[in-house]
């Protein structure tokens, strides 16, 4: 594990001013949090995993496999045991039942409930009254990045799992692209593709094509969803800076996705700038630029096209010539963001452990949503990224827990 964990800082070109990464967890654990699993409630550094599991690696995380095939693919659920074989990093990953395939899941509309409802496996871990938290019972490998379609398919980068998941409403879990634990760069349909370190998603609403930041391999991915074919919209292996057409263009660290009328926007964190790339081409141009060592991490649109992004402790908007301006200073490290159909900010704090909930206006201090700005319950350790579908239901990627979680408001 320690090889592996060098192996993919090197990749990455991490800086001293970049975001921490966790450290590799103990064997049979998944952080520090304080999580609920099924079968009883685990502390401090114990098992968030409700399925049992055996695996020859070592990890930190359950392999689980076996559930129903959704589309095809390589499906799972938490319900199933399996036994995986060799170490995919920090969590062994499980990878049986075929090659993975990419088309609709089977969860269908989540109009007659899900895994975010408590139902399908999902775990009630929080219920305040003002909001309920359903988490599905680690699965992942240091998730980081998730978005969600018009049908609530949730998408998941599975940062040191190598590999681009889908969860279905019903609690389905498919690996859309890539292979566990086996860190690469190779265009190709389904597990023929590989990535290093996968950190953002993106997903239009209709849920034809997911777009992903390979930071390890300095690229911008796309992963067609009728195909399962996976191709490279932006960059090469030769990290940098540089505007321009396809693979001419250059990235260095690129972390969060967001899209926006016919352009992604890309938080490239090692090159201090918000970057748009053409959908119907490839063409990258610089949207503005922070300044030296001022790293963007998370990026999001709200309905009106406007674009903001985190970085360091604030969240910021995009202005007029590439300026900036700070909507809210959150005193502490805030990582992902999401906005809602009626112009509300989600962002996750990581060194606080919780979520915000604030407003485009920057005239209220964003108030806790969840977890513990304010001293509240513990329930997430290290909080990456967020999304939120068009109910207002926020979806986190609870980094050390390795699950990922359903906040649901009234």
């Amino acid at each position: 594990m320690v090889a592996r964990r060098l192996a993919w800082l090197a990749a990455v070109s991490l800086c001293a001013c970049q975001l921490p990464l966790p450290p590799l967890p103990d064997a049979g654990t998944t952080g520090a949090g304080t999580t609920t699993a099924a079968g009883g409630t685990s502390g401090s550094g114990t098992s968030a995993g409700a399925s049992s599991s055996s695996a020859s690696g070592t990890g930190g995380g359950t392999g689980t496999t076996g559930a129903p095939a959704s589309s095809g693919g390589t499906t799972s659920a938490e319900s199933s045991s399996s036994t995986s074989a060799g170490s995919s990093g920090a969590s062994s990953g499980s990878s049986t039942g075929g090659s993975s395939t990419g088309g609709s899941s089977s969860g269908g509309s989540s109009s007659g409930g899900g895994w975010f409802t408590g139902a399908a496996g999902g775990l009630t871990v929080y219920d305040g009254g003002a909001v309920v938290v359903y988490c599905l019972p680690a699965e992942f490998a240091y998730p980081y990045g998730v978005a969600v379609d018009g049908a609530d398919d949730v998408y998941v980068a599975d940062t040191h799992d190598d590999v681009i998941r889908r969860i279905a409403p019903d609690g389905g879990l498919t690996t859309l692209a890539g292979v566990f634990g086996d860190a690469g760069y190779e265009d190709g349909p389904n597990d023929a593709a590989r990535f290093s370190g996968p950190i953002g998603v993106a997903v239009d609403d209709a849920g034809t094509t997911v777009y992903v930041s390979d930071p390890g391999n300095s690229r911008i991915r796309e992963v067609d969803l009728a195909s399962g074919f996976t191709t490279t919209l932006a960059g090469n292996a030769d990290a940098g800076w540089n505007d321009g057409p396809g693979v001419a263009a250059q990235f260095n660290t690129p972390y969060g996705l967001a899209l926006g009328p016919g352009v992604l926007y890309v938080a490239d964190n090692n090159n201090y700038r918000v970057r748009e790339v053409a959908l119907d081409g490839g063409w990258t141009s610089t949207l503005v630029y922070l300044g030296e060592f001022n790293q963007p991490d998370a990026v999001a649109v709200d309905p009106g096209g406007n674009v903001y992004y985190t970085t360091g402790f604030d969240l910021e908007a995009v202005g007029d010539g590439g300026t900036s301006t700070t909507i809210n200073d959150y005193g502490s490290l805030v990582t992902g963001v999401a906005i809602d159909r009626a112009g509300n900010t989600y962002v996750a704090d990581s060194a606080l452990n919780c979520i915000w909930k604030g407003s485009l206006d920057g005239a209220s201090t964003p108030s806790p949503l969840a977890g513990t700005c304010d001293g509240g319950t513990a329930l997430f350790d290290f909080p990456a990224g967020v999304a939120v579908d068009g109910q207002g239901r926020v979806f986190v990627a609870d980094e050390m827990n390795n699950r990922i979680c359903a906040i649901v408001q009234p």
